[in-house]
């Protein structure tokens, strides 16, 4: 006669999901939808304890219990979280050993540990030819800037310089980013041993110049430009790591910034233009006020969802604002604040500011 081995650990837990996301639904657990939104990938983890208990299968087990970790570290943070990031970039891997561990329908221990053994060779081949471990006798270089390095010129029409610095061993990060016109865009991204990464395109007559210093426990890094007129057309296209704080200084003369903010760790943050427009995507938590101005020019400031504002106003241009927020004086905020609450300090002589809500799209 048959024993049945199965584990009663998935039907457990489905109940138990099952009871609280009933309690969601009736609005006894806060805002309707929320909990199930964050907590649904935890029936992966449950269906990989099943496999574990119930079948023994070691690989698929371990597979499902990191897809649904990764999951919900995403709906918690976002994009910030380095197990996602790892995720994206090895999910199709994860299908191949998982469909070999059906094939082997997890009755071979042995044939399991070599398949992790094989996966294990083949991730570290990718992750030091990608510069994020070491390969034994390839030594991967120190220090992409000089403490200055000399101004390029565009020497024709146009000239792209390629951006690429090596993650520094500091803790705080300055990045001091002057354009004379044109487009700059800059957002966070999980970027392997880089701080910042892109390029920047500039017009004839531009030049740019690079800097590099160190004290103590921070690194600065200036990147600017010159030249080019009030005609500039360069494209700046950077990426900044997520997984340092970040003191942001973005500083444009004429021309359109848009600056993504989710994901980043800012100590400090101030996005200035002199004459254009500025769209910034506020970060999911923040500890300190985001400062930006436009002498003349118009700014947007997207709201993600989960987040609240706290927004206080200078200058003599209109003002809109979400119809679940309110404004009195200088100060608009949100009525019934929930999440992370972001303070933004926001300034326009000659221009509008637009609140706008991630919800509302």
């Amino acid at each position: 006669m048959e024993t049945n081995n199965r584990s009663t650990i998935m039907p457990v837990l489905v109940i138990f999901a099952g009871i609280l996301f009933q309690m969601q639904a009736m609005g006894l657990l806060g805002e309707k939808g929320q909990v199930m939104e964050i907590a649904w990938p935890v029936l992966l983890i449950a269906a990989g304890l099943d496999l574990f208990f119930g079948y023994k299968r070691i690989l698929g087990a371990a597979l499902l219990l990191f897809t649904g970790i990764a999951l919900i570290l995403f709906n918690i943070s976002g994009s910030t979280s380095e197990v996602w990031g790892i995720f994206i970039a090895f999910w199709p891997i994860m299908l191949i050993l998982f469909g070999l561990d059906m094939l082997l329908s997890g009755n071979s221990l042995t044939g399991s540990l070599f398949l992790i053994l094989i996966l294990a060779i083949v991730v570290y081949a990718i992750l030091g030819a990608k510069g994020i471990v070491p390969i034994p006798d390839v030594p991967l270089p120190e220090q992409t800037l000089s403490a200055s390095v000399p101004s390029t010129s565009a020497p024709n029409n146009q000239a792209t310089r390629q951006i690429d610095y090596i993650l520094p061993s500091e803790p705080l990060v300055a990045l001091d980013l002057q354009a004379a016109g044109g487009k700059f865009q800059l957002k966070s991204d999980a970027l392997e041993n880089r701080i910042l990464t892109g390029t920047i395109t500039l017009s004839a007559g531009e030049q740019i110049n690079e800097d590099y210093a160190s004290q103590n426990s921070a690194v600065k890094y200036r990147i600017t430009s010159s030249g080019g007129g009030s005609a500039s057309s360069s494209v700046w296209d950077l990426k900044v790591h997520q997984g340092k704080q970040i003191q942001l200084a973005a500083t444009m003369e004429n021309g359109y910034q848009m600056v993504d903010l989710r994901g980043f760790q800012l100590a400090s943050a101030v996005i200035t233009n002199k004459n254009g427009n500025i769209d910034v995507m506020l970060p999911f938590s923040a500890q300190i006020p985001i400062n930006i101005s436009a002498q003349a020019g118009n700014i947007r400031i997207y709201i993600p969802q989960g987040v609240s504002v706290t927004c206080t106003i200078s200058g003599s241009g209109s003002v809109s604002y979400p119809e679940n927020y309110i404004k009195e004086g200088s100060s608009v905020y949100s009525r019934e604040p929930s999440g992370n609450t972001v303070t933004v300090n926001v300034q326009t002589t000659n221009g509008s500011i637009k609140l706008i809500s991630a919800q509302g799209q």
